[in-house]
């Protein structure tokens, strides 16, 4: 196929589906402005599914459970509907292709994790509610092979984990300044941080649990030499809104894990001996 013609395809479909949406609004019908993302979702699965495994990262902070009390089911949505869709794509060109690394397959930790997937498969045949039961399975599916499988083979670049990293700080800052405003709304009340993370985290919990976590990256990132300074900047303005959400989300594990592990770095970063450690705890005992 030559450029002019892609070129004309491209503008052909553009055209069809500019005379649709226009069609459909006329109808008032607003679904087919959906159809343009939905196409670019699928062309980033088909010729681009890491690009697909970034945006799965991006909305992570950003999705919304939502429930359906008949179906007895829950999603986070947009998250697991990609992640279902990066699943079904991965596995469709593993077994077309056959060119997935050995290695990795025969990791001990991912004959672990595969032993454990077969081990659920044989639980949910005696299951007393095996839809139940293989629900749980194929969930458990869309989220080890993205972020296990795949994810390894995305990361044999190493720039690409402080990529995913980003995609998923960023958006999660959002959440943070979102969550401060609505607690400020209320006095910064203790009881009002049990829920004001609402709807992207249903409890204070998890949502300080997570905060912690990146708290290693920051110092990471202000390590890395090849970073600009507008960089480490910005990842300052993000350190000190994630300490304010720390802070505000009155989580006393997130604080005390916080502290233990920023005790763990000093030792590391000033290369602290064991004696000393030991000689230090018996002062501090006696």
């Amino acid at each position: 196929m030559t450029e002019q013609l892609k070129l004309t395809l491209v503008y052909a479909i553009c055209g069809i589906l500019i005379l649709l949406n226009a069609a459909l609004i006329y109808f008032d019908v607003y679904y087919g402005l959906l159809i343009p993302v939905i196409a670019l979702i699928l062309l980033m699965a088909i010729y681009s599914l890491d690009k697909l495994f970034y945006l799965a990262v991006f909305f992570t902070p950003l999705s919304i459970i939502l429930e359906h009390q008949d179906f007895n089911l829950g999603l986070s949505l947009p998250t697991e509907p990609l992640m279902f869709g990066i699943m079904a794509i991965f596995l469709l060109n593993a077994i077309y292709k056959r060119n997935y690394d050995s290695r990795i397959l025969n990791h001990p930790v991912s004959l672990a994790i595969i032993f454990s997937l077969c081990w659920t498969i044989i639980t949910c045949i005696s299951s007393e509610m095996p839809i139940v039961s293989l629900k749980h399975f194929i969930s458990k599916l869309w989220f080890i092979i993205p972020f296990y499988f795949l994810a390894i083979l995305i990361f044999k670049n190493y720039n690409n984990i402080n990529k995913f990293f980003w995609f998923y700080i960023i958006p999660f800052a959002g959440v943070v300044v979102y969550t401060v405003v609505l607690h400020a709304g209320h006095d910064f009340g203790h009881k009002a941080s049990h829920w004001v993370m609402d709807p992207f985290f249903n409890d204070h919990t998890s949502y300080g649990a997570i905060l912690v976590m990146f708290f290693p990256m920051f110092f990471l990132f202000f390590r890395e030499k090849k970073y600009s300074n507008t960089v480490k900047l910005f990842t300052f303005i993000l350190f000190l809104i994630f300490s304010i959400g720390i802070v505000l989300s009155y989580t006393r594990a997130a604080w005390l894990s916080l502290t233990f592990a920023i005790g763990v770095a000093g030792i590391y970063y000033f290369r602290v001996k064991l004696s000393t450690l030991i000689v230090m705890a018996f002062i501090g005992l006696g």
